[in-house]
Parts: C-alpha cells; sequence; structure tokens
C-alpha cells in the first residue's frame, strides 16, 4: 500500500501483513502492532472497563459472511485477540455486569460462547441448551442479541428456529419463550 526507505530500513504498509521492516537484505519482518484482530466491526461492546468487538457480520439479507470467529478484548490499555479458525462470525458480546471477566459470545451459525478471563469455558449449541438448529438444514444456530438481567439470565434471540427468544440462567440451564 506504502512504502519508505529510511537510511538502511525499509518501512513497507501491507494490507496483508500491516507494518514490515526490512533492514536492505532479504529479510523481511512483519511488525505486530496491539490492536484489534481485524479492522471489520459487526458490534462494539463496552462494559465493565472492557470494550469487546466482535468481527462477524451478515449481508442485506442476513445470510452469514462466512467471517472467522474473531473477538478482540480491549482492557487495561491493551488488547487480546480471540480467533477461531473453526468457528464463523462472532456477532454480539454481552459482559456480565458483576464480573467483568465473565463474557457471552453469539455467532450467526455456530451458537454460543462463554468466556472467563479471555478463555473459552463452555460452548452452548441444542445438545446442551435452549438452542435449535436452524429450521433449513445446516444453517445452525443464528445468534444475535445477547443482554444480561440482575438475576443474571443471558437473553438471548435467535433466528430462523423455533422460539425466537431464550435465556439461560448462571447453571446454564434455561428454556424457549416464544
Amino acid at each position: 500500500m506504502a512504502g519508505i526507505i529510511e537510511q538502511d530500513y525499509i518501512w513497507l504498509a501491507d494490507k496483508n501483513f500491516g507494518l514490515v521492516i526490512a533492514d536492505g537484505s532479504s529479510e523481511f519482518v512483519n511488525l505486530k502492532l496491539p490492536g484489534p484482530s481485524s479492522n471489520e466491526a459487526a458490534n462494539i461492546t463496552s462494559g465493565s472497563g472492557k470494550t469487546i468487538i466482535c468481527g462477524g457480520g451478515t449481508d442485506g439479507l442476513w445470510n452469514s459472511l462466512k467471517r472467522a470467529f474473531m473477538v478482540s478484548v480491549h482492557e487495561n490499555y491493551q488488547f487480546t485477540n480471540i480467533v477461531s479458525g473453526t468457528s464463523r462470525d462472532a456477532m454480539r458480546a454481552c459482559v456480565d455486569p458483576g464480573n467483568s471477566s465473565h463474557f457471552f459470545v453469539s455467532s450467526w451459525g455456530d451458537g454460543l460462547f462463554e468466556y472467563n478471563d479471555n478463555i473459552l469455558v463452555r460452548k452452548f449449541d441444542a445438545e446442551n441448551s435452549p438452542l435449535a438448529n436452524g429450521m433449513v438444514p445446516g444453517s445452525g444456530i443464528k445468534i444475535c442479541g445477547l443482554a444480561m438481567d440482575r438475576s443474571k439470565n443471558l437473553w438471548i434471540t435467535q433466528t430462523d428456529a423455533p422460539g425466537s427468544l431464550k435465556y439461560l440462567s448462571l447453571t446454564g440451564a434455561g428454556q424457549s419463550l416464544l
């Protein structure tokens, strides 16, 4: 995209590799700068001193963009990037108001993810929660909206499945309401 030469160094701004430096030889070094894992964002959530950027998305017809599952967590002036090669389209995050280390991330097709200290502790799907597979075979579990009430129940909106409003308690038990 751009480059400059300064004394014996070549600095390059590359669309795929970010900031790259070369010392005049054939060795190039990719410099990792602090920041989110992607410039694509479906949603930004802030709460309890933490900001979470979800890098998934849908098109205008609510079809999956099939982006790699990317979640960037910013707290204490640094980023932690959570990337999964097997899941897709992180949509929304919800931070536990009583415990900022605890949060949930919805996905458009791969269910619900629970994190503690930025480490995945549980994935919710049709086998272990009220979440249901979509009515169209292969469409997965499409979740967008998340909110936590005062009793620490996590409210979930799920599309393309029976019961579009669901909740999970802290124990993981839950039910479909609509």
